[in-house]
C-alpha cells in the first residue's frame, strides 16, 4: 500500500502502509491528514500522453488532504524558498526539484515513512475524484470558484475552498504541483495551475512544462 503527500506548489510524496481508514501523521506538532485512496483504474482514453494505453491501474494508496504548507517545509528543512512567504498554512511556492527531493528525504528520515512524487496518472485519479470530473470538485464554470483559487492576484492558506469528493483540497488552482513526470532531460510536467491561472489551465487532464530550477 502506499501513502501520497501533497506537497505544496508542485508536488505530492509516496508511502508504503497498510490501513483500511485515513491515517494522520504528527510531525513536529503539526497534524498531518492523508485521505485513503481505493483501489482503482484511471481510463486513459488512449491518450498520447500515456503512450495511447487505454487504462491504467493501481493499489490502494494514501494521499494527504492539502497541499503542502510553508510552516511544515520550513520545520523541516529549516528556510522557507517560497516567492510568497507568508508563513503558517500558505501553501509552499517557487520550490526547485532539489528542495522537493531534499524535503522528501528529510521528511522519511524524521518520520521513518517513505515518501516520493506522485506519478501523472495518480494524481489525476485524484483529482478528478469519483465523479471524474473536467476541474477537480466540479464540471461547472459556474462552480468552479467554490472550489478553486485562480484568477487572482496571490495564493490564499490551504482548505480556503471546498475538497473534491475523495476530500482533497486545492488540486485545481492555488499553487502548480510537481509530478514525476520527466518528458526530456530538463523538461518536467506540473499540474493543477496556481492562483493567476485562467480556468481553462486548471483542467485536469491539462499539462504544463517546468525545468527542474523551480515550479
Amino acid at each position: 500500500m502506499r501513502i501520497l503527500l501533497i506537497i505544496l506548489f508542485l508536488f505530492w510524496s509516496y508511502l508504503s502502509y497498510s490501513k483500511d481508514s485515513d491515517l494522520f501523521l504528527i510531525v513536529d506538532n503539526i497534524t498531518l491528514h492523508f485521505v485513503k485512496i481505493d483501489a482503482g483504474c484511471l481510463d486513459t482514453l488512449a491518450a498520447s500522453k500515456y503512450n495511447n494505453i487505454d487504462k491504467i491501474c493501481f493499489e490502494k494508496f494514501y494521499i494527504l488532504d492539502s497541499e503542502v504548507t510553508q510552516n511544515l517545509f520550513e520545520k523541516i528543512m529549516g528556510y522557507n524558498p517560497s516567492h510568497l512567504k507568508r508563513g503558517g498554512d500558505y501553501p509552499l511556492d517557487s520550490t526547485t526539484l532539489n528542495d522537493v527531493d531534499d524535503f522528501i528525504g528529510k521528511l522519511s528520515k524524521k518520520t521513518g515513512k517513505r515518501f516520493r512524487l506522485p506519478k501523472e496518472y495518480e494524481w489525476e485519479f485524484v483529482a478528478m475524484g469519483k465523479n471524474r470530473t473536467r476541474w477537480s470538485g466540479t464540471d461547472s464554470m459556474d462552480n468552479l470558484s467554490y472550489y478553486a483559487i485562480f484568477n487572482s492576484e496571490s495564493s490564499e492558506v490551504v482548505k480556503s475552498r471546498l475538497p473534491n469528493d475523495r476530500g482533497v483540497y486545492d488540486m485545481s488552482g492555488n499553487v502548480w504541483e510537481w509530478v514525476d513526470n520527466e518528458i526530456s532531460p530538463n523538461k518536467y510536467v506540473i499540474k493543477g495551475g496556481g492562483w493567476n491561472s485562467k480556468a481553462k489551465d486548471l483542467i485536469i487532464e491539462n499539462r504544463t512544462y517546468s525545468d527542474s530550477g523551480e515550479g
